[in-house]
């Protein structure tokens, strides 16, 4: 489900992987200031979000709440791969090795699975194989 509040965009995603959960990624200079609040002022913020497309009663049913702060983790560092439109070879591109010697691997690395985590998993379980050869 597609929202916007104000200047943040966001996208409301239901029952993903089949499973009873909301995920609601932001990203950009707002994520930056998210991920710099308290937990309690994230999770009031996703209630509101919550609130504002479903209605009051349903934060009620709500048992859990989990965030993820890749901004601050020491190896992820906020990263997340796009590519430009008009570049669709570029990920074929990355994912050949230099010289033999060198694999890229990530979420940019996979052409069919990018932006995700099993498309990282992949082109690193690819890298590892063709390194090895």
């Amino acid at each position: 489900i597609a929202y916007q509040r104000d200047e943040v965009a966001t996208s409301v995603r239901l029952r993903e992987f089949g499973r009873p959960i909301i995920s609601i990624p932001v990203g950009g200079r707002f994520a930056w200031w998210l991920e710099s609040q308290s937990e309690d002022a994230i999770k009031n913020w996703g209630l509101e979000v919550i609130k504002d497309l479903f209605g009051y009663e349903v934060t009620k049913d709500i048992v859990a709440f989990k965030q993820s702060a890749w901004g601050f983790d020491q190896w992820i560092k906020g990263a997340y791969s796009s590519q430009r439109p008009g570049t669709v070879g570029s990920r074929k591109t990355l994912m050949e090795p230099i010289h033999d010697c060198i694999w890229f691997a990530g979420e940019a690395a996979s052409e069919h699975a990018f932006n995700t985590a099993h498309g990282a998993w992949e082109s690193g379980q690819r890298a590892v194989i063709a390194s090895l050869s």
